[in-house]
């Protein structure tokens, strides 16, 4: 077995550390990656340990975990290809698709993508992914990487065997005697050779995302996030990677562009690997085969999509709760007749039966709840307990604790609502226009492809009363945003007026993600630097309600460091705790994991001021909306929710 580690400075501002053990030995055709004892670290926190990876060919797999617990750093890992084994690496091609929504120069996208500034569209997909290839050069590194990787494997047996894989990899009779420049020697074979596409292939795959002709020569660096996606797996078409790691592909995407990512990924992509992190359930239902479940520092596998995991994690709980009924029905009953022989023993002043209750009871407490093993058989110990262990009783406990995570709950303070009836948010007769001329620099590097062209809204018109919640939809480059805007004041209107009938109100814009992944300060520092008249603790127990109250997390973690959905949580937590009677959310379930999701929709369910929010999750519309508003061509109109699902489906993505 094989051991490397890693270290990947270059995407995190972290120090992050990496092990597996692989075989070298096993000669395997296949496209399969079969990782055992995966550990990765990062600062010395454990995010995996002794994990088993395993990715089947041509399956599709749903990547599931709460925010933080480490999927976008495992994608990292994988990625930088240091974790596999050279018959591995020689035959496999794989390529990752980063978040997206961070804007900034230095976004890993960027990095992962190899963007120079400049480099326009056309450029990017004619690059050649690095597949498999290092993201270090440093000699220490290869040094360190190559006394791994030739150490002392045992006897003439295994010398032999290294000799036939050196013959293999190197293709030559003999290898060479610096392991460093033998190990740069296979990583440099493992380079595939792979032909430049053509132009016409380009233009076609382009065009099948969206993308015009002109639109390749933009620069890509000026694109917004649901674009930039467009162009990655155009690239990703062009150049046919065997494993695709896709890390929030939903996010900006539209309804309709969900949609028809389904569709791509289930017709263009079914030859390939896939492993995405999505907290779509629509799409995850849609597109995965299998669910992998990130938790408790381990790997999960589940059969099915995102419904049968539910449901077998239900009927898991389910039969764990009966058993642990069961057993408490049954240490009742024991314990009854224990101190019924307890009292007759005393009253006999009895020893011999005294030694004998307490006889019993060691042995009750020790063996009891072991009638049924998981698939309600007889539980069998060498079976069903193989192992050594301590007591008897644990497997028991870890069952119990299995299902009972922490849930969330976003807790607002409750705003104090004006005395006045009518609505708090009105907008008559809006209409606002922009021509692509006049596009600035700053708007220009947040506009997608379709925001080049001339925009306009005409004669938007929209009332908004406490207790009401407006859904603002359409295609992507319709002006949801632009709307937003509008109505925070961010943009002057061209005509009409917008008045919002409160003192103040929150908003939570879309690139809140990329705003707070620039700021050096922990969580709790910043929230107490805005808020200096609240007690830490109470601030601390205030974050601690959106999942942020590990120390680790609130004090000791600057916010560029957190993983997106904890950006968009303490984004949440710090909006709320002014309690306004207004809130505008743009996109506000990008990021977030599931068990989040759930709790925002429950908050915002329960909020009693006036609501207006742009998304793109039709679950979290559903729950949330108790209006819609569709936008197209500049114009506005109400529609029904019972209407949504239709109508999203029949629109074209921008």
């Amino acid at each position: 077995m094989g051991e490397y580690k890693q270290r990947l400075p270059q995407c995190w501002d972290l120090s992050i550390e990496a092990s597996a053990q692989g075989s070298r030995f096993a000669i395997d055709e296949s496209l399969s990656i079969d990782l055992k004892d995966v550990n990765i670290s990062v600062e010395g926190r454990e995010l995996l340990v002794g994990a088993h990876v395993l990715l089947k060919p041509c399956v599709h797999y749903g990547l599931l975990g709460r925010n933080g617990v480490g999927k976008s750093i495992l994608f990292d890992c994988l990625a930088n290809g240091r974790l596999l084994p050279l018959h591995i690496r020689k035959q496999l091609k794989m390529m990752i698709i980063r978040q997206t929504m961070e804007l900034d120069p230095r976004a890993r996208v960027d990095h992962e993508a190899h963007v120079h500034e400049g480099e326009s569209v056309l450029d990017v997909l004619r690059k050649r992914p690095e597949f498999l290839r290092a993201h270090f050069s440093d000699k220490e590194e290869w040094a360190i990487l190559a006394e791994q990787q030739t150490r002392a494997r045992g006897k003439v047996a295994r010398e032999k065997v290294l000799e036939i894989e050196r013959n293999e990899v190197l293709g030559g009779e003999h290898g060479t005697d610096d392991p460093v420049t033998e190990i740069c020697g296979q990583v440099d074979e493992v380079s595939l050779d792979l032909d430049e596409p053509d132009m016409s292939s380009i233009v076609q795959v382009a065009a099948s995302m969206s993308l015009k002709k002109d639109d390749l020569s933009r620069p890509y660096s000026s694109l917004s996030g649901g674009w930039r996606m467009r162009v990655l797996l155009a690239k990703a078409l062009l150049w046919r990677p065997d494993v695709l790691l896709m890390d929030e592909p939903t996010n900006h995407l539209c309804i309709a562009g969900i949609s028809w990512l389904q569709k791509i990924i289930k017709e263009e992509f079914s030859d390939m690997t896939i492993v995405m992190v999505s907290h779509v359930r629509s799409f995850l239902n849609s597109v995965a085969e299998e669910i992998i479940w990130f938790k408790n520092k381990q790997l999960e596998y589940y059969k099915g999509n995102y419904d049968t995991f539910i449901q077998t994690i239900e009927d898991k709980a389910a039969f764990a709760e009966r058993m642990q009924s069961a057993i408490d029905r049954k240490k009742a009953r024991m314990e009854e007749s224990l101190q019924a022989s307890k009292a007759q023993a005393l009253k006999h002043k009895d020893d011999k039966k005294l030694k004998q209750v307490a006889s019993r009871r060691q042995k009750a407490e020790e063996r009891i709840g072991y009638e049924r093993n998981a698939k309600g058989h007889r539980f069998k110990l060498n079976r069903d307990r193989i192992g050594y262990f301590t007591t008897m009783l644990a497997d028991v406990e870890h069952v119990e604790q299995e299902h009972s995570q922490n849930v969330l709950r976003f807790a607002t303070p409750e705003p104090t609502l004006p005395r006045f009836s009518g609505p708090l948010v009105i907008a008559q007769n809006l209409s606002f226009s922009r021509a692509s001329a006049s596009l600035s620099p700053a708007q220009a590097a947040g506009a997608s492809a379709s925001d080049a062209n001339p925009f306009h809204l005409s004669d938007v018109n929209l009332n908004v009363e406490a207790g009401q919640r407006l859904a603002i939809l359409g295609a992507n480059g319709q002006g949801k945003t632009t709307l937003l805007n509008l109505l925070a004041g961010e943009l002057t209107p061209c005509s009409g007026s917008v008045q919002i009938r409160v003192p103040s109100f929150g908003y939570f814009k879309q690139d809140v993600v990329a705003e707070l992944g620039q700021e050096d300060m922990a969580a709790l520092d910043r929230l107490c630097s805005k808020h200096p008249t609240v007690k830490r603790h109470e601030l601390w127990k205030h974050i601690g309600s959106f999942g942020l109250g590990a120390p680790q997390t609130a004090e000791r973690t600057s916010l560029k460091n957190l993983s997106g959905g904890q950006r968009v949580a303490y984004a949440f937590a710090e909006l709320s705790l002014d309690a306004p009677c207004v809130i505008l959310l743009d996109e506000p379930n990008s990021h977030l994991d599931l068990d989040a999701l759930v709790a925002l929709e429950e908050s915002l369910e329960e909020y009693p001021g006036a609501l207006v929010f742009v998304s793109h999750d039709i679950s979290f519309i559903l729950r949330v909306a108790t209006h819609a508003m569709w936008i197209e061509g500049g114009r506005a109109q109400r529609i029904e929710l019972e209407d949504l699902e239709e109508k999203c489906l029949r629109t074209t993505p921008a």
